[in-house]
């Protein structure tokens, strides 16, 4: 398939800190228009629109805007992925149709260390959120709900495709307690 054929492209942040084995993540609260994404835990970020002309920064820049209310965060964040090339994959969803389809996702790496990870999580906490909420969740926990067929459901857009991915190529994600994926 080409990229012409996507249904659409959309953009994403892994946020971790490899020395507390953290991720923080985004749920999908009771107010997302989609019943079935309501729940579901997925990257920050979301889909490229026009406005972004097909560039993944500027479309993460504006999503993270629009989904977090302390904005020197966003640009934290933003300024940590700047000289990256995401990694480009693509999946498939039903989300809100009867029918598959494809879409593409450009993921980012925030990989940081302890204390800005954990400023990050405190000042994103004090000012809340405008879409959904955050979920903090250790590499145990990540490994157990993508390595089970049935948990990994708890992702929304096969999302867990992109993490096995990462855990399988990235030392950073391959370790807890002593095993190593690959």
């Amino acid at each position: 398939m080409s990229v012409q054929e996507l249904d659409h492209q959309g953009v994403g942040v892994i946020l971790s800190c490899p020395k507390l084995g953290a991720f923080l993540f985004q749920t999908n609260d009771d107010g997302h228009p989609d019943k079935r994404c309501r729940g579901k835990i997925q990257l920050w970020g979301g889909r490229i629109e026009d406005k972004d002309h097909m560039n993944p920064y500027q479309a993460l820049k504006r999503e993270l805007s629009e989904e977090w209310r302390d904005q020197s965060v966003v640009d934290e964040v933003t300024r940590c992925v700047s000289l990256q090339s995401p990694r480009f994959f693509i999946l498939e969803s039903s989300g809100g149709t009867e029918h598959p389809y494809e879409y593409g996702l450009h993921v980012f790496l925030a990989l940081v260390p302890r204390d800005l990870f954990m400023d990050w999580f405190f000042r994103l906490e004090k000012c809340g959120f405008n879409e959904g909420r955050m979920e903090c969740l250790t590499r145990t926990s990540v490994e157990h709900l993508i390595f089970n067929a049935e948990r990994r459901k708890l992702f929304l857009g096969h999302l867990d495709i992109v993490l096995r991915y990462y855990f399988g190529h990235d030392k950073s994600f391959r370790y807890t307690q002593n095993r190593v994926f690959i």
